[in-house]
């Protein structure tokens, strides 16, 4: 018993790179409020990301979203205007990253600390923090707890972060 429970851990990622979501959904800074909501709702995510050339430029979750949506709707005297509203005015800047080479206990930490649901994974680059994944809460989760996948299904596919 104690040896499969060694073997289990063993087989377990212990980087951000063995874990990290490398397909994901990305909006660039002049997507409209309407457009962005409507890729969210789509998709069943919970955070999207806003990217431009590769540079994570911000991140805004779903709830994040639908506040500033109705913020703005509420500022705005013509309704027809809100379809103007981009998200780059609306993101967190300089969103908070990691490693891909970061361990997962440090992941973890920085997500609890600062109370946020998902960290996109960036390597440095001269421009910015170029994007090469996402990590998710969700992520951690499944990892920490449930069975490991064989290697063909190492990855989800549809299912919300």
């Amino acid at each position: 018993m104690e040896n499969d429970l060694h073997m289990t851990m063993v087989n377990r990622p212990h980087r951000v790179g063995e874990l990290m979501l490398r397909d994901f959904v990305t909006v660039s800074p002049g997507t409209t409020l309407i457009e962005a909501e409507a890729v969210v709702r789509s998709a069943r995510l919970r955070h999207l990301l806003v990217v431009e050339g590769g540079i994570v430029i911000g991140l805004v979750s779903h709830r994040e979203l639908l506040d500033r949506f109705l913020a703005a709707s509420r500022g705005l005297a013509d309704a027809d205007r809100l379809g103007s509203v981009t998200i780059e005015h609306l993101v967190r800047t300089e969103p908070v990253t990691i490693s891909p080479d970061a361990s997962l206990e440090v992941a973890a930490s920085r997500m609890l600390a600062l109370r946020i649901g998902c960290l996109p994974v960036a390597i440095p680059s001269p421009r910015g923090p170029q994007l090469v994944g996402l990590l998710t809460e969700a992520d951690l989760l499944r990892a920490a707890y449930l069975p490991a996948p064989p290697e063909s299904c190492a990855r989800r596919g549809g299912e919300p972060d």
